[in-house]
């Protein structure tokens, strides 16, 4: 095998992952669409603002975090600002940045998001895996991108 072939194994295991991501994805936008609820991704960086200190994260940090572009970040948070979700708050030590803000309506969106995402993960990973299945593939895919651990 010369070094542009990908061993088989690890092909299939990136082309399964990829379409569990695709599906359990796609499962989450049609339920929370169904509901009348924001995108995933609403739901995203509500939930890392929920377990940041004081509910707060700078952008460049939510961007770390979900791996998205900058503008795409900027125009999602645009949205959640005029929805009252999240609120931009200068920051002290640095007059050009925000910080981004959970609101009292960001959590509760965050809280009806989650009854559904929750609902579609058990439905679509934890009636095929057990918690100690689902604690190696986390540990596994861990290896690929770490993050603490929560």
């Amino acid at each position: 095998m010369n070094e542009d072939e990908l061993p088989h194994q690890l092909l299939r295991a990136w082309t399964r992952l990829m379409r569990v991501h695709q599906k359990v994805n796609g499962a989450i936008e049609s339920a929370l669409k169904g509901a009348s609820l924001p995108p995933l991704t609403w739901h995203d960086v509500l939930i890392e603002l929920v377990h940041a200190p004081e509910h707060r994260l700078r952008a460049v940090e939510i961007v770390g975090v979900l791996h998205m572009a900058q503008y795409n970040l900027s125009r999602l948070i645009d949205r959640m600002v005029a929805e009252g979700l999240v609120a931009r708050v200068p920051c002290d030590d640095d007059h050009r940045g925000h910080w981004i803000v959970l609101t009292a309506s960001g959590l509760k969106r965050q809280q009806a998001m989650y009854v559904v995402y929750a609902r579609v993960i058990m439905q679509e990973m934890g009636a095929h895996l057990d918690e100690d299945s689902a604690r190696k593939l986390a540990r596994q895919l861990g290896k690929i991108l770490p993050q603490p651990e929560g």
